[in-house]
């Protein structure tokens, strides 16, 4: 997977001595109990630059899942223009790739409606 072809990912930040799968377990913690989605971004980020196809496979995460997580996580943080492209980047990748992204083709493709609701009000 090439990361942050439309979207440019924050480098160096202060979790990039993680191995891929501490801050995707990280960034998943957090976000789960409501804590810092910009440090669950970071984590996030740090992931996709990091991680290989192993570590997918390890985590059993898609590609796709990791941009829609970090384009949800950018929204939360109201990085709406983040958001849109990390989600832009998963589609790409969803056109790219076969079976076994349905889980997550819906938001990818519909995402982009809502948030620009988001960004008029």
């Amino acid at each position: 997977m090439t990361a942050g072809q439309l979207i440019a990912l924050a480098s160096p930040n202060r979790f990039d001595t993680l191995n891929p799968s501490s801050a995707w377990a990280e960034a998943n913690r957090l976000l789960a109990s409501g804590r810092s989605p910009s440090e669950a971004t970071m984590l996030l980020e740090t992931f996709l630059q990091r991680a290989r196809q192993e570590d997918y496979r390890q985590l059993q995460v898609t590609d796709v899942e990791a941009w829609s997580l970090l384009g949800r996580t950018h929204a939360m943080n109201e990085k709406e223009e983040k958001a849109l492209s990390a989600f832009e980047e998963g589609r790409g990748v969803l056109q790219g790739e076969d079976a076994g992204r349905e889980k997550v083709a819906g938001e990818m493709l519909t995402v982009r409606p809502v948030l620009n609701s988001h960004l008029v009000i």
